[in-house]
This record gives C-alpha cells, structure tokens and sequence, in this order.
C-alpha cells in the first residue's frame, strides 16, 4: 500500500494537470447526463458518478447493452441499494477523453431510448406505492417449505 502510494504522488508530481483533467472529465459527464434527462448521485466534482434508474433489471439492461456499445458499467441494485435506487457506477478517469465521455452520454441515451426508460421512469413511483414494481424485488427471499 505504501509503494503504491508513493507511486501515486509521483505521477501526480510528473503531471500535475491530472486533477484537472480528471476533473474537466467528470464535470462534462455529469453535466450532459443531466442535461440528458438523467440523475447522478453525488458532488459535482468528483468523477465516480454513480447514474440512477431506479431500477435493479434496468440497471443490469443498461450495464449489457452498454458493455455490447464498447463502455464497462458496473450495475449496482437491490440488496446493495435499497429497492428503487439502483445505479450504474461510472468512473471517469484523466486518461478518458472528451469524445470517450460524449460518446459514454450518447450511449446511455441510445439505451435510454430504446427500452423506453423514460415512459418506465414516468409510472415507476405509481407502481411501488402500488406494489407493482418493474421486475421481482422478491427474488432472494427463500421460499418458504411447507
């Protein structure tokens, strides 16, 4: 742990631009998803940015459809989460660039749009309340024998 620490202050000694970059990077993301239509979890400027869709299946959805566009999201859902707060964590690196991140955004609303996420996002509150929810929360309960 210690040589990896030291080895961290070095390359932020060599390329003191790092924190910006990493901070430029996370702005621009955060900035477009939201503007995208998207939640984000978290302070503006730090660069895990953990995108909600409430969701557990939608989380895992988009975690396949966007690792099949060429992005690695790590879908993060229920029992970790309560019901309702699933995310993708995204974490957004100095060596990332712009069109790496505009392409991430692009991406997610490409995904977006074609599991009709907004319309699901719409009624997804009615259908908890309701006890209807997308998907079966239930799943890791054990059955009960009789």
């Amino acid at each position: 742990i210690i040589g990896a620490s030291l080895r961290a202050l070095e390359i932020f000694h060599e390329d003191p631009d790092i924190f910006n970059r990493i901070q430029k990077n996370g702005l621009r993301f955060r900035k477009a998803m939201t503007e995208a239509g998207f939640f984000i979890y978290g302070d503006q400027d730090c660069p895990i940015c953990p995108v909600s869709v409430r969701d557990e299946h939608l989380a895992r959805h988009f975690e396949i459809e966007l690792f099949k566009k060429g992005y690695y999201t790590i879908g993060l859902g229920f029992p970790l989460f309560p019901q309702g707060m699933s995310r993708l964590r995204i974490i957004l690196t100095s060596n990332h660039t712009f069109a790496q991140v505009d392409g991430l955004v692009k991406a997610f609303v490409e995904v977006a749009n074609e599991c009709n996420f907004w319309e699901l996002m719409k009624t997804y509150d009615d259908q908890v309340a309701s006890g209807k929810v997308i998907g079966n929360p239930d799943w890791w309960k054990p059955k009960a024998r009789l």
